[in-house]
């Protein structure tokens, strides 16, 4: 079974170009019927009037950038994202731990709060004060 891909690069998608629906799942290497989806129920701008079913490159490129961009989860100062909770979590209480690199970042570990992995979380030495977990 192939692993699911959650982002695509849109460098692969020309300037200026039309595409089927099957020249958009063979490009990014993925189910036609995926780009169908996209098209009726996840808002992929298909040109009207158009049998086969054609996306111009501008529409592609919006849908995926905007469709990218709403899976992105920032943390606040305090928070350190948790690969395992897919979430900004806080660090659970006593379990930090600081490293100074000279080139003057500050890297922080520590486990989540809700299932006690590692995170880390680096950060810019000038940006680095109390606040910081």
């Amino acid at each position: 079974m192939s692993k699911k891909l959650r982002r695509y690069s849109l460098r692969r998608i020309k300037d200026n170009y039309t595409y089927t629906v099957e020249q958009i799942a063979d490009l990014f290497g993925i189910n036609v019927n995926t780009v169908r989806r996209w098209i009726s129920e996840e808002g992929l701008k298909r040109l009207p009037m158009t049998r086969p079913h054609l996306v111009h490159s501008s529409d592609l490129k919006r849908f995926l950038e905007r469709k990218q961009k709403s899976r992105k989860k920032p943390c606040a100062e305090h928070e350190l994202f948790c690969c395992k909770c897919q979430m900004p979590r806080s660090p659970k209480l006593d379990t930090g731990s600081l490293i100074l690199n000279p080139n003057n970042t500050v890297l922080f570990g520590a486990r989540c709060s809700v299932c006690d992995t590692k995170i880390h979380k680096a950060v810019k030495g000038e940006k680095w004060d109390e606040n910081h977990p």
